[in-house]
């Protein structure tokens, strides 16, 4: 795979899901969409680096909590709040009735209504309540970033080919059906791989990352499953929605997990 093509996947993986400032891809091709998807952890890897030194920060002071909101913060910031935003408009859909048509309609609106306040409001609750309780132990930070990669990681996963773009959605179209499988395997392994390497790095047990990953995957192939089935596909909105809660359920999973393997 040329070098060009590997610049346009990344160029296109950052400039869809944070809000770094990068140029365009030179061109956008079914490939170059599903490669964007699977190499989507690497675009959380310099939120990745201040989640960690807030850990960091956290054992020093003991301010975990106030550490934790800056965190999801930070989250929102790095990203323009879209993921937030997809899963507000997600819920709105979900809760709007049974038709498909009407599920889109409200979903394209640009207000957010009590459904998609509550879902965002809480999702962020367990964001933060997860991160205090990791950043209490000194290898939470190594799980607060597997699920941040976690999450991430997902995407290559919901772009499956079995998985078709909803009707209407220039964001589905681009990229819904691009990932073979075996490349969104790939990216798991590679995740697990760098999460054991990790741990056996720092002497922690590698259980609660690994649980982490397995939170974060399982939530987000049930949103998409979920939302997909009542929409007819999936759209920009329903990735925001399996973002934000595989990591909300990642952080939890792992925070259980620490918390019982300490």
């Amino acid at each position: 795979m040329s070098r060009v093509r590997w610049t346009d996947a990344l160029r296109l993986s950052v400039g869809s899901l944070t809000a770094y400032p990068v140029r365009a891809p030179r061109s956008v091709d079914s490939g170059r969409a599903a490669l964007a998807m699977v190499l989507a952890p690497i675009t959380a890897l310099p939120l990745a680096a201040l989640w960690w030194g807030l850990a960091a920060l956290a054992r020093l002071t003991g301010l975990a909590l106030v550490c934790a909101v800056v965190a999801v913060g930070l989250s929102a910031l790095v990203t323009r709040a879209l993921h937030l935003d997809g899963l507000a408009d997600t819920a709105d859909g979900l809760t709007s009735g049974y038709d498909a048509q009407r599920m889109n309609e409200v979903m394209h609106r640009g207000d957010t209504g009590p459904a998609g306040a509550a879902a965002v409001a809480l999702v962020i609750l367990l964001d933060v309540s997860a991160l205090a309780a990791l950043w209490a132990y000194p290898p939470g930070a190594l799980v607060s970033v597997t699920a941040l990669a976690a999450s991430r990681s997902t995407l290559g996963w919901l772009c499956g080919r079995s998985r078709p773009a909803a009707p209407g959605s220039s964001f589905g179209a681009t990229f819904a059906g691009t990932v073979p499988a075996w490349a969104a395997a790939t990216g798991l392994v590679a995740l697990v791989v760098a999460v054991v390497l990790g741990a056996a790095a720092s002497d922690a047990s590698v259980l609660p990352p690994l649980a982490a990953i397995a939170g974060a995957l399982v939530a987000a192939l049930s949103v998409a499953a979920r939302a997909s089935g009542r929409l007819g596909g999936v759209n920009g909105d329903i990735f925001g929605a399996a973002v934000e809660i595989s990591l909300a359920a990642g952080l939890v999973a792992g925070a259980f997990v620490t918390a019982v393997a300490l």
